[in-house]
């Protein structure tokens, strides 16, 4: 004789619960998406500033070894950013010569500017160029 056993209670989901989970699932999903956007967007923006801060140190270490009077009035440097920088860009190099203030020295400012999600973005680094030179 078989004898089928009915159980008082059913196992498994309701609709209600899988709703709920759902939800809560998306909307962990979605809050890992902005995490993973932002993550990206910050890599992103620390990536172009180091990028366009080592271009401003090499450019002053280059002008430096040129010599005080090989050092132009003005430079503009343009072409030496990465072709991933935002438009507009820019990079230039003025001098200022500080002769009034101290004979044989120059102020060397260098500029980069970008445009980063349509917000300009800027790395300005300023030296002295001495006409005597390092260890002379």
């Amino acid at each position: 004789m078989n004898k089928v056993k009915h159980l008082d209670s059913e196992s498994g989901f309701t609709l209600v619960e899988l709703i709920i989970t759902a939800t809560f699932v998306a909307a962990a999903s979605a809050a890992i998406i902005g995490i993973f956007v932002t993550v990206n967007k910050l890599n992103k923006q620390a990536r172009n500033l180091a990028i366009a801060t080592a271009l401003a140190q090499q450019k002053i270490e280059t002008d430096r070894n040129q010599g005080y009077e090989s050092i132009p009035a003005n430079e503009d440097f343009t072409t030496s950013l990465p072709s991933n920088f935002g438009s507009p860009k820019s990079a230039t190099a003025s001098y200022s010569d500080l002769s009034p203030v101290q004979d044989g020295l120059k102020q060397l400012n260098i500029a980069i500017y970008w445009q980063e999600d349509k917000v300009t973005k800027h790395v300005q680094l300023s030296t002295l160029i001495s006409q005597q030179g390092i260890g002379r």
